[in-house]
């Protein structure tokens, strides 16, 4: 009699929620570790070490979380299923520790920075979100990202390096407070401000970032000049730079009100200035309300004309410092502005840095700075 074969115990079926959950957790996890390996490539490559170590984190979560929905719908040795849990839970929790919003390293009072990093309500902002991620980096990985290939240049030539090297050695801002990630998915009200160490009040220049968000080196370049020339200095912060909105505006002057509010500033000295899009968003500004303001500098950034208020801009008097090679926001809509405003009786100066680009306040630091200042200080 033909002896039969033992039975083997049967694998158990995918099938159900457990597996349909299982198939979407792959699919996610799949996608998410497939875009966050190449991202961790490209911050490599851009020498952003702090984006790169947050990525591979993210790489390693993902294929975490694949592993755990694997174990959802097909069976999976224990102690794999452990390890790939403990994987996912290092990971998450060093993710936090970079992009959260820890008082490591910040200094409440701003230390010996000349800018204090307060919101709208006058106190202290606290370390922002992504703060353990050095600004920095995040230069690096746009600039190897620009597919014009400028800021790349500049990159190499080390023009952000040695900005951000005046940073680092605890110039006019904290370097432990970054807030360019922080704007982006939070509005804090945040305002950089230095201050005169000389009695009020005092004139106050107003400073609008451009696209991008409130990058710490324009700070460092203005705040001490101006403050050294008697001049109070606040730098909102309004998210992209999207200065040019209702809301944008409504932002400039809530950061003039809680300047008042905290130090003796002359209400009737108000000087507005603007970087690219902040340019455009201060001419825009002046132009619909004129009488808040007694002078407005654009650089780098003009409108071609005005979309509302007043095209002469109330008589109020414009200042354009533009680079003529600018191959972002071309020298021909400085121009352009220049003309229609002077052909409605407007008062306006246009200055052409011949061999300047976009970025005139960093490659022509001492000059655009010295133009600037002493012209605003010209308008009483």
């Amino acid at each position: 009699m033909a002896q039969r074969e033992p039975t083997r115990p049967m694998r158990p079926t995918p099938g159900g929620c457990g597996h349909l959950v299982a198939i979407h957790l792959l699919l996610g996890a799949s996608v998410a570790a497939s875009v966050l390996a190449a991202v961790t490539v490209v911050c490599l490559l851009a020498r952003a070490w702090s984006l790169a170590a947050a990525c591979a984190l993210g790489l390693s979560a993902a294929v975490s979380a694949g592993a755990l929905g694997w174990s959802l719908g097909w069976p999976l040795r224990p102690a794999r299923r452990r390890a790939a849990r403990v994987v996912l839970a290092v990971s998450l929790a060093s993710g936090a520790g970079l992009v959260g919003p820890w008082p490591v390293g910040a200094r409440p009072d701003g230390g010996s920075a000349l800018t204090r990093s307060v919101g709208l309500d006058g106190r202290d902002t606290g370390a922002p979100w992504f703060g353990a991620l050095p600004e920095r980096h995040l230069v690096r990985l746009g600039a190897w990202l620009d597919l014009r290939g400028e800021e790349r240049r500049w990159l190499d030539r080390g023009l952000f390096e040695a900005a951000y090297d005046r940073v680092a050695a605890g110039g006019a801002v904290d370097a432990t407070r970054s807030l360019v990630l922080d704007a982006w998915l939070r509005d804090r009200g945040h305002l950089w401000l230095a201050v005169p160490d000389v009695p009020g009040p005092w004139p106050l220049v107003v400073f609008l970032h451009g696209n991008g968000g409130p990058f710490q080196l324009y700070p460092e370049v203005l705040a001490r000049a101006a403050v050294s020339r008697g001049f109070a200095f606040v730098a909102p912060t309004w998210g992209f730079g999207h200065w040019v909105t209702g809301a944008g505006r409504a932002r400039i002057a809530a950061a003039v009100e809680a300047v008042e509010r905290l130090h003796p500033v002359d209400r009737r000295r108000v000087l507005l200035v603007g970087l690219s899009a902040g340019g455009i968003g201060a001419v825009e500004a002046l132009a619909r309300d004129p009488g808040r303001f007694r002078a407005c500098v654009a650089l780098s950034g003009a409108p071609a004309a005005v979309s509302g208020g007043d095209p002469a801009l109330g008589g109020r008097p414009l200042l354009l410092v533009h680079g003529a090679r600018d191959p972002r926001v071309p020298v021909a809509h400085a121009r352009a502005l220049a003309a229609t405003t002077r052909e409605r009786g407007g008062r306006v100066a246009l200055h052409e840095v011949e061999d300047g680009d976009h970025f005139i306040l960093l490659s022509h630091e001492a000059q655009v700075v010295r133009l600037l200042l002493d012209w605003l200080s010209a308008q009483g």
